[in-house]
This record gives structure tokens, C-alpha cells and sequence, in this order.
């Protein structure tokens, strides 16, 4: 493929947009072996140019399929430029760039990703040339997992699309978001509107929200490119607190009609813990908290359930992506606040008023030994809110601590010993 070498002019087509040599649609066709001269980038908002193009790969959040696109030789060509959608319904994956066409350190994990904090947070993209603004991506260090095909409240699955707006943050290790993107909501026949999803990164926290969506209470997600068990990903979705998880568990079935569930090899049920530090330090992953006062569950994918399938190629899409999926499914009727998530003050150590809405609480406790009788708060994360070691008091005491600052959820009081939670903010 040779543009406008000797005398060629554009064909008609081409009048108005910027020349792109091939393109695969979505990874649907292979591009092996080919000289491709003078196709170079282009400076523009809305069109592809050089080498492949890069607007067609809506269908996964992360494409692997160029590692079938082989022995190219691209001369006075640049690789691809990037391409924004155009529309707010629709979203365009990572692509992984094993042969680095677009630049990358050569043995390194590469994806040629948009140029914004969501996918570069915490990383050192390299500049694609000739300069950021024209390529419109930058190249990172993966590995890229895919999150897609959701399954809400058994609404939607094989035969019915999921339209619905999808709203993603990406936070950092203290919860903060440092990323975001949305796509919005579409209408069924819309131009790609079931092309929803979003690419994570192992060194991101992810929350997943669904404005448009009042009450969840089974919920299925699929993930892509988790090769082997030492691919974790720790993430939040939206999951209303009136209904309590019986199940969340990994799978590679088509579960979302089946409501029991029996683990086995290739079904992993997921161990429930009290808070979100313990989600986010689990050494091996499949735990998850469900926070029901601010209607998340938070949970830690392990990768490696999948295989692959030593009956087809190894590059065919079977083994290059290794879908797992994510199921949590929650009591068929509303319930009250759990007794379990809130304490009765059955001990000696007691918080009034229990959940609390009110700038301070109250604690007592009955002590017969000073010898160990600090008394620390800490949230969800594990993070002191409040520490007093002065209170080296014996037999009834009381402390009041203001609470009027903190954020709604779970925190926990302990002296000495013992420990109990409180709620702040914690009715439904």
C-alpha cells in the first residue's frame, strides 16, 4: 500500500478525511505481512490516519487481537493515530501493541491507550510520536483487564441488551478519585449502544455506579484478560444495601437464570469479610465487603479460573482473552439492617446512639485492669480516626468523640481488647 506515490491522487472517498492504510475491525481480520508507505498521522479530533485504525475496536475494553497482525513493515508511516468516539453512547477498548508499533520498551506489557489520568495514573506513558496531540494516545505498562456484558437483576443477558449508563472512578490507595469516565445511556437499535465497558489497571481501585438504575440486588460482570492467578483487581459496584449478598462467586458459566450455586472447579464462591482494608490486603484475592450503608460491595478478583482450550489456536479469541465472570446475587426480598452489621452493645464495651446521625457518640465501657485501656477508632480502611491513650481509667467510664466530620460508614472502636462497630449515618 503505497499513498500518493507517483502522480496517485485520492480516490473520491477520500476527499474529506485523512488517508488510514487497514483496518481489522475489531481484530475480525488478521494484517500480516505487508510494506505500508506514506501513510502518515494527521492532526485531527475526528478522523483516523496512518498505518491501522484505531476506531474500530468498540467491542471489548481491551483489544488483544494485534498479536495476529504480523510482519508489517511501515515506512514513513505512523502506526495509528487514536480516535475518540464521536458519540456519548459508545466507548473505544485499549489495544495491546505486542510487537510495539506505536513505540513501546521492547519486553514490556504494552497498550496504546487514550492520553488521560484513567488510564495513566500512576505511570509513565510513553509519547507516541510525532507529539501527544497528534497521536491523541500515549503507550503504558499493562497488563489491561476488561470489565463488560453486564447483567443486571436478570433484566438483560443473551437475548436483550444492556443500554443503561455506566459511570466509572478510578481511585488510588487511599480511596481518592483520580480518573473517571462515563458512557452513556443508549436506546435500543442506537449505533453501538450495547458497546459498554471499561479497561482497569492491577495498580487502580475501580467503582462501578449505574445512575440511571434505582435497586440492584443480582448483579453479573464479565472480565477479560485475567491470564493466570497472580492477576488481581480490587473494584467496587453498586449494590443496594436493603438487599443483603448471599452469593458472590467466580465462574466461567452463563449463570445469570441460575440462583443457587455449588462450587467447583471452575466456580469459586467468595469469602465475606468485615471492611474494605481486608478486601483490599486479601493475599489471594476472592473475598469481597458489602458496605451496606453506602450501597457498594467491594470485592478482590483473582485471575487464572480460565484455562483456555487446548482445541483451539492459541491466538484464537477463546485462550487470547480468557473470560471469567463475576456473579453476586442478594436476599429475593428487602431487609432491614442486618443485626450482624450493627453491635447490640451486649458487651462492656458499648456505642450509643448505634447507628448514629448525630455529631457525636458515646462510648462507655467497665474496667477492672488500666494496664492496656487505650482507646482507637478506625474507618473501613483500617486508617485512625481517633486515638486517646490518656484514659486510664478503672470501673465505669464514659468518652463522647465527635463524629461530625467523618463520612457515612462503618467504623470501629477498640480498647484494649475488644472491639465493637458503629454506624455513622446508618439507617435505610
Amino acid at each position: 500500500l503505497n499513498y500518493n506515490m507517483n502522480g496517485m491522487t485520492d480516490p473520491p472517498i477520500w476527499n474529506s478525511t485523512p488517508p488510514t492504510a487497514l483496518a481489522s475491525y475489531h481484530s475480525t481480520f488478521d494484517i500480516r505481512n505487508n510494506l505500508i508507505i506514506n501513510f502518515p498521522a494527521v492532526l485531527s479530533d475526528t478522523y483516523g490516519s496512518g498505518a491501522f485504525a484505531t476506531g474500530d475496536y468498540y467491542t471489548r475494553p481491551v483489544d488483544r487481537g494485534l498479536i495476529r497482525n504480523i510482519n508489517n513493515t511501515l515506512i514513513n508511516s505512523h502506526p495509528g493515530v487514536r480516535v475518540k468516539p464521536q458519540e456519548p453512547q459508545f466507548t473505544f477498548g485499549a489495544l495491546w501493541d505486542p510487537y510495539d508499533y506505536w513505540g513501546g520498551a521492547a519486553n514490556e506489557d504494552n497498550y496504546y491507550v487514550f492520553n488521560t489520568p484513567f488510564f495513566t495514573y500512576g505511570q509513565t506513558p510513553k509519547i507516541v510520536l510525532p507529539n501527544t496531540e497528534t497521536s491523541k494516545g500515549v503507550v503504558i505498562n499493562g497488563p489491561l483487564y476488561g470489565v463488560l456484558n453486564f447483567v443486571v437483576n436478570k433484566t438483560n443477558g443473551r437475548n436483550t441488551a444492556f443500554l443503561n449508563q455506566i459511570d466509572v472512578k478510578r481511585l488510588n490507595s487511599s480511596l481518592a478519585t483520580v480518573g473517571t469516565m462515563s458512557v452513556a445511556e443508549a436506546y435500543e437499535g442506537q449505533l453501538l449502544g450495547n458497546m459498554r465497558h471499561f479497561a482497569t489497571h492491577p495498580s487502580g481501585i475501580y467503582e462501578l455506579d449505574f445512575p440511571t438504575i434505582n435497586t440492584i440486588n443480582d448483579l453479573l460482570l464479565e472480565f477479560i484478560n485475567m491470564q493466570s492467578t497472580n492477576d488481581y483487581q480490587v473494584m467496587g459496584v453498586e449494590y443496594s444495601g436493603n438487599y443483603k449478598i448471599k452469593y458472590l462467586f467466580s465462574t466461567l458459566g452463563g449463570t445469570e437464570e441460575e440462583n443457587e450455586v455449588v462450587a467447583g472447579d471452575y466456580l469459586h464462591v467468595y469469602k465475606s469479610v468485615s471492611n474494605m482494608s481486608a478486601v483490599m490486603n486479601a493475599p489471594i484475592g476472592e473475598v469481597y465487603w458489602q458496605d451496606r450503608i453506602n450501597n457498594k460491595v467491594w470485592f478482590k478478583v483473582r485471575g487464572g479460573l480460565n484455562l483456555g482450550s487446548s482445541n483451539d489456536p492459541a491466538y484464537s479469541d477463546y485462550n487470547l482473552y480468557k473470560y471469567m465472570r463475576i456473579r453476586m446475587m442478594g436476599n429475593e426480598s428487602p431487609l432491614s439492617l442486618a443485626t450482624e452489621d450493627i453491635e447490640t452493645n451486649t458487651k462492656s464495651l458499648k456505642v450509643y446512639p448505634n447507628p448514629t446521625s448525630g455529631a457525636e457518640v458515646l462510648l462507655e465501657w467497665n474496667t477492672s485492669n488500666n494496664a492496656n485501656n487505650a482507646i482507637s477508632i478506625t474507618n473501613s480502611l483500617g486508617i485512625i480516626m481517633f486515638k486517646d491513650q490518656s484514659s486510664q481509667l478503672i470501673g465505669d467510664a464514659h468518652l463522647k468523640v465527635n463524629v461530625s466530620s467523618w463520612s457515612n460508614g462503618i467504623y470501629f472502636v477498640t480498647i484494649g481488647e475488644e472491639t465493637v462497630k458503629f454506624i455513622k449515618n446508618g439507617s435505610f
